[in-house]
């Protein structure tokens, strides 16, 4: 049986917010007073620069630079819903540094896939634009923050964000620009600003458990012009073994 018109509709609907949903998951901030103090250098007298934010920040997700960098592969496993429609549809996501990704969304009894094999896009519906296949080959690793450095990186100050203060970091890579805002508290990542010609996009943060030593976000929103997503993430596996298989259609 032929999918209906409408059916096609709301798949390239959902086809599009999952090429915003990117390679790496950012990490924002849930925890208790004594993660706090542990991870702060800043709060000890060190004036907030570009490279205290990001030592916080490492070390409030994995404890350390090196343990961050250390995670190969990552897999999560949750729910997506969009905010001008009532499907509700699962989602599986894999990454594989330095380039490799998959995102698997089943909904209404059909999928959709999209991701990178490392050489090529891998997509089900229609074929990727020049631009966007060019982003996907270049992506580097699961986490963006490991990247950030002076010459691709500067430190913009301070501001306050729903109430919170926040330090703001703008990284710039060849067709992008973006604003990083890290909690002052916590060092941690609570949004992100992705400023590109015709793809503005803002992501937000929230609900962080531990898995497997690192904290990561089970609530995930990708806002983009006319639409929400929303990931609730059930869980994710720290690096399980993949094949090529598992960035294959």
């Amino acid at each position: 049986m032929q999918p209906s018109n409408k059916f096609i509709g709301k798949r390239r609907e959902i086809f599009i917010i999952i090429l915003f949903i990117s390679f790496h998951l950012l990490n924002a901030s849930s925890f208790k007073l004594k993660d706090v103090i542990a991870v702060n250098d800043f709060l000890q007298g060190e004036e907030p620069s570009l490279q205290s934010i990001l030592n916080n920040y490492y070390k409030a997700v994995a404890g350390s630079k090196e343990k961050l960098e250390s995670i190969k592969t990552l897999e999560s496993k949750g729910e997506i819903t969009f905010s001008t429609t009532d499907v509700k549809a699962n989602i599986v996501t894999k990454y594989q540094v330095p380039n490799k990704y998959i995102s698997i969304v089943d909904f209404m009894g059909q999928k959709v896939v999209q991701g990178f094999d490392g050489l090529k896009p891998i997509s089900n519906l229609s074929a990727l634009t020049q631009d966007k296949e060019k982003e996907m080959r270049e992506k580097k690793g699961i986490f963006t923050e490991l990247y950030f450095a002076d010459e691709n990186s500067e430190y913009l100050g301070k501001s306050i964000l729903n109430g919170n203060e926040v330090h703001k970091i703008k990284f710039k890579d060849k067709d992008a620009e973006t604003i990083v805002y890290f909690d002052a508290k916590t060092g941690l990542k609570v949004k992100e600003e992705i400023l590109k010609t015709g793809e503005n996009m803002v992501k937000e943060y929230s609900d962080y458990k531990d898995f497997q030593g690192i904290k990561l976000a089970t609530k995930i929103k990708t806002i983009v012009p006319g639409q929400i997503a929303t990931q609730t993430v059930d869980s994710y596996t720290i690096n399980p073994v993949f094949s090529d298989k598992d960035f294959s259609l």
